[in-house]
């Protein structure tokens, strides 16, 4: 009787403490669950306060591109580096947070699109020219810039099928998009293009979306590689350009590019050059505490001053 009713009680504790343990791990488990969910919920309204700070910036860039824009007169406009846009946003700081925002021109780069807007088979050959100038100048660790401008082209082109075997052969295997950029980084799908290379030349180039007309570059905010690859000139006689902007039309800086360009280069291609801009890149900084997140956006301002967001993405440091 006695080690029966010591079985039972043992009994009893052994189920007492399973009852105990089986408990103790819905708790841990309804912890958890509960820790996820408040984490949740904590990661949409930091993306929503963040979301909050990028628009201060986006609200600023479109209204100072506007204002420009209005002030000056369709007709008159002059996209340069001594204007209002050109200069940082007022840093913005609150209650622990901070917003840095700058606009670039982005139509004082390379416009990559452009090898598929030129049909014609010389002028393409020009821009490919161009294009290896520039990556021969920001780039210098690439092999073969010829090459590597090359399948750029292909790359854009609809007519270039051949390009396809470069990259069916790859694991895994792809086909060349026959599509203009739709972003800069996608460099990177391209045989030859290391990361590297990509890096080195990314704040030289663009991917402007309008594939129905040559972009031309806005020789009032372009770089002296841009300008010296575009121009077949060197990058000293690139600065002793840029040392006389702001020009006031494309025709002012072409009789300024004559007094340095040679007459072999003197067929430069006019068109392709301008001193008003459509596309602008908008880079806004949002830190709070010890995060940091980074928003690219581009901006493009259509003929009757309003903007369109083309794309954004977002970075976190």
């Amino acid at each position: 009787m006695l080690l029966q009713l010591i079985k039972q009680r043992g009994n009893a504790i052994i189920i007492a403490l399973l009852v105990m343990t089986i408990a103790a791990l819905l708790a841990v488990n309804m912890s958890a669950r509960q820790h996820q969910a408040t984490a949740r919920s904590q990661h949409i309204v930091d993306n929503q306060r963040y979301e909050a700070h990028y628009q201060y910036a986006l609200a600023w860039a479109i209204g100072i591109l506007r204002q420009h824009y209005q002030q000056a007169g369709a007709r008159a406009v002059n996209d340069n580096l001594t204007d209002p846009w050109a200069k940082p946003m007022p840093v913005y700081q609150q209650l622990g947070w901070s917003v840095n925002a700058q606009l670039e021109d982005w139509q004082g780069r390379f416009a990559i699109n452009n090898l598929l807007t030129e049909k014609e088979p010389a002028i393409r050959h020009q821009l490919i020219s161009q294009l290896s100038r520039l990556i021969q100048l920001v780039a210098p660790q690439a092999v073969d810039s010829e090459n590597l401008a090359t399948g750029v082209s292909g790359w854009v082109n609809r007519e270039a099928d051949a390009e396809d075997s470069l990259y069916t052969q790859r694991h895994p295997a792809y086909l060349a998009a026959h599509l203009p950029l739709s972003h800069p980084r996608e460099l990177r799908l391209i045989a030859g293009f290391t990361d590297k290379v990509v890096k080195s030349l990314m704040p030289y180039v663009n991917a402007i979306p309008n594939a129905n007309e040559p972009a031309p570059v806005n020789v009032n905010t372009c770089s002296a590689p841009v300008l010296a690859a575009i121009a077949d000139i060197t990058l000293a006689q690139a600065q002793q350009v840029i040392a006389q902007r702001p020009f006031a039309s494309a025709a002012a800086f072409n009789q300024q590019l004559q007094t340095v360009q040679s007459k072999s280069a003197a067929a430069t291609q006019k068109a392709h050059f301008s001193v008003d801009s459509r596309y602008f890149l908008l880079k806004t900084t949002v830190q709070h505490e010890q995060q940091t997140r980074i928003n690219n956006t581009l901006l493009m301002r259509r003929p009757d001053a309003s903007l369109w967001v083309i794309w954004q993405d977002w970075d976190q440091e």
